[in-house]
């Protein structure tokens, strides 16, 4: 008899080893960085895309990669967003606010290209100005307007933490669109090109619209000046 407890006992014992083990292929000691290089390379294969529930499946394993993500990342980091946001279109919008929102590799490359739209409205705005109504100005302000409203990271530019990028963003913004529409500084030489006043009402439904009260970018646009006007003064 106790030889065939311990022979039970031993079975037990090799039967718990096999369901307690890592699965196949999986190890306790892989780190997220290394799971999200992983999960980058089979997207760019084209794999794990296949359907919709696959889809799910990734992006639960991304939110995991989120929650274990260390404060002090890896070297490569900000390469992995931009990796990673290059395959935002394999998944619906709100998983990419849901990616970003979690994951600051990707809030980090969303900063970046706010940081860099800014600066091109801003170069925009100072050179149309000085162009004395330079009629090149109305394609260049169509190609950067419909560039910023196609881009990956648009639908996620309120994921991004950081309040004052956000804010120059939508002011570089605002007062782009501002200058072309009626009574705007530029209005006369660009507002009178039909696909930059179509892009820009476009970009400005996109960005100041608020439900219930509508379009509210003059609203904005002018509390914001009487706020830098405060702080100035």
């Amino acid at each position: 008899a106790g030889v065939g407890r311990q022979g039970s006992l031993r079975h037990w014992g090799r039967v718990h080893a096999m369901v307690t083990a890592p699965a196949s292929g999986a190890s306790t000691s892989t780190t997220p960085q290394q799971q999200l290089r992983t999960i980058l390379g089979q997207l760019e294969r084209g794999e794990r895309t296949s359907g919709a529930v696959e889809v799910v499946r990734v992006c639960k394993e991304l939110r995991e990669i989120c929650m274990r993500w260390p404060e002090k990342g890896p070297e490569d980091e900000k390469a992995l967003g931009e990796r990673l946001m290059r395959q935002f279109s394999k998944f619906t919008e709100s998983q990419q606010q849901d990616l970003v929102s979690g994951l600051r590799p990707l809030q980090e490359t969303v900063r970046l290209k706010l940081v860099d739209a800014t600066a091109a409205l801003n170069k925009w705005i100072s050179e149309a100005n000085d162009s004395d109504k330079d009629r090149s100005s109305s394609q260049r302000l169509v190609e950067l307007l419909q560039g910023i409203s196609d881009a990956y990271w648009f639908c996620c530019y309120r994921q991004c933490p950081n309040l004052a990028v956000k804010a120059f963003f939508l002011f570089a913004a605002a007062s782009a669109i501002r200058a072309v529409e009626p009574g705007g500084s530029l209005h006369a030489s660009v507002g009178s090109h039909p696909r930059a006043v179509a892009v820009a009402r476009q970009l400005s439904g996109s960005l100041f619209t608020v439900p219930v009260h509508g379009n509210v970018i003059e609203d904005w646009l002018d509390g914001r000046l009487e706020r830098y006007d405060a702080t100035l003064w």
